[in-house]
């Protein structure tokens, strides 16, 4: 099932959704687009977040050991991607995430990718095993309530997040993050000075 990002991200009714039918829901959502356009190149068109809200803070251990919050990274470009390694979609879009972030991360850019609802022994398992391997930060997430925080639907979702903290384009699905169409976009976000980022 598939939302428009202006839907996604209009307020949730306190009491709205239940977590665990959440879950299940992106669980199974996530398989059944996968079987249906898994012979699908991966897409790399963003689709623009309706009114380039602030997104949601963001503060979560890291698997290296640090404290990652989101505000940390004013100043930057950020990716935040949620994951699962259940998710075969996810996992497909993984080595463009490494891609992107190896050619701007020295700049005013990082990825960060959000585990949802599995332990850190799974999660370690699947990274070290991983290839290429991931260096961006991997971060964890045990709570659900994550999920309508950030308006997930499906998994992955990501957010583009300017230098000011807001949504610019948010992608349900898999995403070839190493097209040039994504990385002459995340450019331009890039350059953008605080006073221009501002207006």
């Amino acid at each position: 099932m598939k939302h428009t990002i202006r839907t996604s991200i209009e307020a949730k009714r306190p009491g709205e959704r239940n977590p665990i039918m959440t879950a299940l829901f992106i669980f199974l959502t996530c398989y059944s687009s996968y079987a249906i356009g898994q012979s699908d190149t991966l897409k790399h068109g963003l689709t623009p977040v309706y009114g380039k809200p602030m997104s949601p803070e963001l503060g979560l251990p890291g698997m290296d050991g640090k404290q990652y919050r989101l505000i940390d990274y004013r100043g930057k470009v950020v990716i935040v991607n949620f994951w699962a390694t259940w998710c075969p979609p996810c996992i497909e879009e993984m080595p463009t995430l490494q891609k992107i972030w190896e050619q701007l991360h020295i700049e005013n850019f990082e990825v960060l990718a959000v585990n949802v609802g599995e332990d850190e022994q799974t999660i370690k398992r699947f990274v070290d095993r991983f290839k290429p391997k991931l260096e961006f930060p991997i971060l964890l997430t045990p709570d659900p309530s994550i999920m309508d925080t950030w308006r997930i639907r499906a998994m992955p979702t990501s957010y583009i997040i300017d230098k000011a903290g807001r949504w610019i384009y948010g992608e349900t699905g898999p995403r070839d993050f190493s097209h040039e169409h994504i990385i002459s976009r995340v450019k331009k976000l890039m350059v953008a000075t605080m006073d221009e980022v501002r207006l």
